[in-house]
């Protein structure tokens, strides 16, 4: 009796857990709202980046998408819009075109939104249309998936890299970004969350959002767990894709929370399959500029194998945010046993990976940012700072822009000897003093 108590204890604790983490909405209509302006943007700074956000006359743009999930049939009842939550065995890459507001807004009237640090309602995104180039020929699962019978998306696949290299040839900034999502999402979450990024980079460079086949159910996160792991190696292809016939000069990666497994995961895959490789080489080989993990639900000790394995040669930089206020992470901490990669940087406590981090080869190509202290990060669960708080935010899209060191973004070390990078109490300042600098030899 005792065993089956225990049992129903813990199976009890699971569901409260599963249900706190964080997710989209499982309406199928999906809308997302507008992200907190960035720190970076107030009193109405519309180059704060180098990019006039005043100056584009249409809205929405299209962003581009790559998924691995299976498209939905029109034809069969309550399936989602666009794609299904199943898994493929290949990637589909396409656009999608957003809405925003109440779809009558002109572009004066959405720039003021944007910028806006007190916005009178909310204002929501969603996908107003999606049209897909085809199948991506290299990413395709030789065990599962028959070719022939996807002729027509096969012939249509080398389409979507020509029009990245036709937006990229379009853009000052010639660079992709790639976001990669968390648990429980639909296909439409990466859109629309990567939309709103790539808006306050000013359109520039191609933004890709990376859409797994995750499970919009609050019940789903185990499943989402072993198709998260699953899915990095079809990431991997799609980075070795990009690597091959893109004409980037760099390629950037954000992993989010379940998504850092996806990003982590194709990263291990690269690493062993690159071994013999030195950094100079992989780096020109595959121009992997920053990667980032947020909020990441990934095993820390796991996370230091794959430095072992030689990660860190593959990129110009890995950047590591995490949060003592990250509540949904403190919930995968309790369940599953293992201290969280996100969760580093326990004032007066013991830190997480920064006593191992003198041993990490190229150590100082790996930043850690603890996010505690950052203006609003604490907000709903803590679990999705970087579109809630100005200050996170504004980091992340100065280094995305720049690919500047913390120390030149504002950032502080939290002592001396630290490894961890903190936000201090004048970080707005500290990042626009930064920032004027940055700007000016970036125009030159």
């Amino acid at each position: 009796m005792v065993y089956l108590m225990d049992n129903r204890s813990y199976l009890f604790c699971v569901s409260v857990f599963l249900i706190f983490l964080s997710g989209c909405s499982t309406n199928q209509q999906v809308k997302i709202d507008l992200m907190e302006a960035p720190g970076i943007y107030a009193q109405r700074n519309y180059d704060a980046l180098g990019e006039d956000l005043s100056s584009h006359d249409t809205y929405p743009k299209d962003i581009f998408y790559v998924t691995q999930r299976v498209p939905s049939n029109s034809e069969i009842k309550d399936q989602p819009r666009f794609y299904q939550h199943e898994r493929g065995y290949a990637l589909r890459g396409g656009t999608a075109s957003i809405g925003m507001g109440d779809g009558e807004n002109t572009w004066d009237d959405l720039a003021e939104v944007f910028l806006s640090s007190e916005r009178e309602k909310a204002y929501p995104t969603w996908i107003d249309a999606v049209h897909e180039y085809g199948i991506l020929e290299d990413t395709i699962s030789s065990l599962r998936l028959d070719p022939i019978k996807h002729k027509d998306a096969l012939e249509s696949g080398p389409e979507f890299i020509a029009q990245v290299n036709k937006t990229l040839a379009q853009s000052r900034v010639k660079d992709i970004y790639i976001f990669v999502h968390g648990y429980k999402a639909y296909f439409d979450t990466p859109v629309l969350v990567g939309a709103q990024l790539w808006h306050y980079l000013g359109y520039q460079g191609a933004f890709v959002a990376y859409s797994w086949p995750s499970t919009p159910n609050s019940l789903a996160y185990g499943k989402d767990i072993e198709t998260a792991n699953y899915s990095g190696m079809y990431l991997h292809r799609f980075l070795n894709v990009l690597a091959k016939h893109s004409e980037a000069e760099r390629i950037h990666v954000i992993g989010f929370s379940a998504g850092g497994r996806v990003v982590i995961n194709a990263l291990k895959e690269m690493a062993l399959v690159n071994g013999n490789k030195g950094r100079a080489q992989m780096l020109e080989q595959q121009r992997l500029g920053e990667v980032v993990l947020i909020s990441s639900d990934y095993d820390s000790d796991n996370f230091l194998n794959g430095i072992e394995y030689g990660m860190l040669k593959l990129m110009r930089g890995l950047t590591v945010y995490s949060s003592q206020s990250d509540d949904a992470l403190g919930f995968s901490h309790f369940i599953l046993g293992r201290e969280r990669l996100g969760q580093f940087g326990a004032e007066g406590g013991k830190d997480i990976l920064q006593e191992d981090i003198d041993q990490v080869p190229f150590g100082d190509h790996l930043y850690l940012v603890n996010a505690t202290r950052a203006e609003n990060a604490g907000s709903g669960n803590g679990h999705s700072y970087f579109r809630n708080s100005p200050w996170v935010s504004s980091d992340l899209l100065t280094l995305l822009r720049y690919q500047l060191a913390p120390g030149n973004r504002g950032l502080v070390r939290r002592n001396d000897g630290s490894a961890i990078w903190t936000f201090p109490d004048n970080y707005i300042e500290a990042l626009n003093t930064q920032l004027s600098d940055t700007i000016s030899l970036d125009e030159k």
